[in-house]
C-alpha cells in the first residue's frame, strides 16, 4: 500500500534531546556551543536566590542575553518551558545565590528542531 506525502510523521522531541548542568552560583557554564539550535526548558535543582542569565553565544562576554530567571526558586518543583531559538551556542552565567538548573536543548538538524 502506498504512503500519501501528507501522511507522513514528522519526528519531533519537544523537551529536548540534550541537556547540560549549570552548577548555580558565579560561575558561567558553556551548555552548547556548537551551532545553532533551541533552548526548550530547564528545571531546578538546587534552589537559589539570585538570577542566572541564559546566553546566545560561546561565552556571555559577546553573547546575546536570551533568558533571566527568576531570582527565587524552589529545587525540583517545576519544569520552565521556554523554546527560544540560538544561532552560536547556549551558555549560562550566574551570580552568587543563583540556582542550578538542568537545561535541555535541541540541536538544529536533528531531530526536534
Amino acid at each position: 500500500m502506498a504512503v500519501a506525502s501528507g501522511d507522513l510523521a514528522i519526528q519531533m522531541n519537544n523537551g529536548g534531546q540534550y541537556y547540560g548542568t549549570f552548577t548555580g552560583g558565579n560561575v558561567e557554564t558553556a551548555i552548547y556551543t556548537g551551532g545553532p539550535g533551541r533552548f526548550t526548558q530547564y528545571c531546578v535543582v538546587t534552589a537559589g536566590t539570585a538570577t542566572a542569565t541564559f546566553y546566545d553565544g560561546t561565552q556571555s562576554t559577546g553573547g546575546t542575553i536570551i533568558h533571566l530567571t527568576n531570582q527565587t526558586h524552589t529545587a525540583g518543583t517545576t519544569m520552565f518551558v521556554t523554546e527560544i531559538p540560538f544561532t552560536t551556542g547556549l551558555v549560562v552565567k550566574g551570580t552568587t545565590g543563583s540556582a542550578a538548573v538542568t537545561v535541555m536543548y535541541n540541536k538544529q538538524n536533528s531531530n526536534g528542531t
